[in-house]
């Protein structure tokens, strides 16, 4: 049976919601990374990175395919380029910054 990581996924939304924030996390590789990052992404990604909008089609299919990914996407506020945390291996609190801290 494949795992639902739909609720995680909501919980860590409505956390983090709009707000920047903090998290520390385990790469694919096995490093450990402290990233700033925010989802708020019509405020900070430029316009010409943003995503193409998606057919019916095609967002039913991310749906589907999402339901099962522990990944969530976004945007790196250092790096100014789109990540994505593995959400099973987060290492402690995620920390909500203040705009000064960004």
């Amino acid at each position: 049976m494949t795992a639902d990581f739909t609720e995680v996924k909501d919980k860590f939304r409505k956390l983090v919601g709009y707000d920047n924030f903090k998290v520390t996390f385990v790469k694919k590789n096995g490093e450990r990374r402290v990233m700033k990052a925010t989802m708020n992404f019509d405020f900070y990604v430029p316009e010409e990175i943003m995503p193409k909008p998606k057919t019916e089609e095609e967002l039913d299919e991310k749906k589907r395919k999402e339901i099962s990914d522990p990944h969530v996407t976004v945007w790196d506020l250092d790096k100014k380029a789109f990540r994505k945390i593995n959400l099973t291996t987060l290492e402690g609190d995620i920390e909500l910054l203040k705009d000064e801290e960004v």
